[in-house]
């Protein structure tokens, strides 16, 4: 089969869920992006294309905004969240504000490029329609999408060489692409957890006049110096084991029932210009049975 790259540039998302594991807050989940095109290549290969695979998913970040409030630079960050309605209390018979769940949101716009499989030439037109038609009746991130190119903006490609790649990549511009960096983190010393913090501290060291010996200005310093270092949540680690679990109300009866916890990794946001081919921005599924790992791997040696 024919391998074909399209590229989906300037999505604007509202409301998309920055939480993107139980204690990271930031850029959404790896699994969110790679999940909305998974379900978008199963709708399109039930009825217009059955032979569409879509095996790669790169994401190139233009602006994000997470929904918060500081009160200045050194103050705790908050979440800006909403007040659910009241609703009539069983008890007391009066009207009462409902506990909330904190959720972290933000509005990001993000562009992708797609790695198919699949496509006709003569179809190209027509699922150029489909996909857009789609993606006005799905959500992204857990956002709504307020904003779709349009179809002359989505382009459709086979690619030759380094030099026709890195063109193609250009038009990610001026957004930032996310890849792996699982060194960065292997790197530090620590338990996981230790590797994170590390990872994400920022140290802030007053500088003192010589003459009043006041605090004239601050100095911030990252404990990674190199590049805009993230952490990114990139899947699951299965904790069931081989165990065949089935938990009551399950949604589908038929299938395992496996907890699972997060994995969390780091990340950086480049240029797409610092890459050579599409093949070092493109994010894959992978699942380590002997491990229990389902992950979103940024390698192309792990390509399943």
């Amino acid at each position: 089969m024919s391998r074909q790259y399209i590229l989906l540039p300037h999505i604007v998302i509202h409301n998309a869920n920055a939480m993107s594991s139980t204690y990271t807050v930031g850029f959404p989940a790896m699994t969110a992006w790679l999940g909305a095109f998974h379900r978008m290549e199963r709708e399109l290969r039930r009825k217009d294309c059955p032979a569409l695979r879509i095996t790669g998913v790169a994401v190139a970040c233009e602006h994000f905004h997470l929904q918060q409030y500081q009160k200045n630079k050194f103050a705790p960050i908050n979440l800006a969240m909403t007040a659910n309605p009241l609703k009539k209390s069983k008890k007391t018979g009066a009207y009462e504000r409902p506990p909330f769940i904190a959720e972290a949101r933000c509005d990001i716009r993000v562009s992708f490029i797609l790695r198919t499989e699949g496509i006709e030439a003569e179809q190209s037109d027509d699922l150029k329609d489909r996909m857009l038609s789609l993606l006005a009746r799905q959500k992204l991130a857990g956002g709504d999408i307020v904003s779709l190119p349009d179809k002359k903006q989505i382009q459709m490609k086979h690619l030759e060489g380094s030099a026709e790649e890195r063109k193609f990549m250009r038009r990610l511009m001026p957004g930032f692409v996310l890849v792996e960096r699982k060194d960065l983190f292997e790197a530090l010393e620590g338990d996981d957890l230790d590797k994170l913090l590390t990872a994400v501290s920022l140290h802030a060291e007053p500088v003192l006049d010589e003459t009043t010996g006041k605090i004239e200005k601050w100095m911030y310093r990252k404990n990674l110096a190199q590049g805009w270092v993230v952490p990114i949540a990139v899947g699951y680690r299965d904790l069931s084991g081989d165990k065949a679990l089935h938990v009551a109300n399950q949604r589908d009866p038929q299938t395992e029932h496996h907890f699972v916890e997060p994995l969390v990794t780091l990340g950086e946001f480049k240029m797409p210009y610092r890459f050579e081919r599409i093949e070092e921005i493109l994010w894959t599924y992978h699942y380590d049975q002997s491990r229990g790992l389902y992950e979103c791997v940024n390698d192309i040696s792990k390509e399943s």
